[in-house]
């Protein structure tokens, strides 16, 4: 009985100690998490997209690809809309200028 004991207790101290993400995985998420939020602060949502997928992909349920997901969600919507341009026309524009024509001192 004394050794099943001592074997399960082993045995449950293997399992929480050696599962998870090991340090080198963690440290490469953090660098693709810098190079994502490096991306986004140059105005690169391409970029940040491709490492931001990189993590939610590589480390699923983890606190890193929980944020990751977050923002490629978000990147997704900001990518499927993009901004106008403003030298593009439309009849908007056309009101804009007729507008400014009018009201022009």
């Amino acid at each position: 009985m004394r050794s099943r004991g001592t074997i399960c207790l082993l045995l449950m101290g293997a399992l929480v100690f050696c599962t998870g993400a090991s340090v080198n995985g963690i440290r490469q998420a953090r660098d693709w998490q810098y190079a994502g939020d490096l991306a986004l602060a140059n105005n690169q949502p391409v970029e940040a997209y491709f490492f931001n997928s990189k993590i939610a992909e590589s480390l699923p349920g983890t606190p890193h690809a929980r944020r990751a997901e977050k923002w490629t969600r978000t990147l997704n919507t900001r990518l499927a809309r993009p901004v106008r341009s403003p030298a593009s026309e439309d009849p908007g524009t056309w009101v804009e200028e007729l507008f400014d024509f009018v009201s022009w001192p």
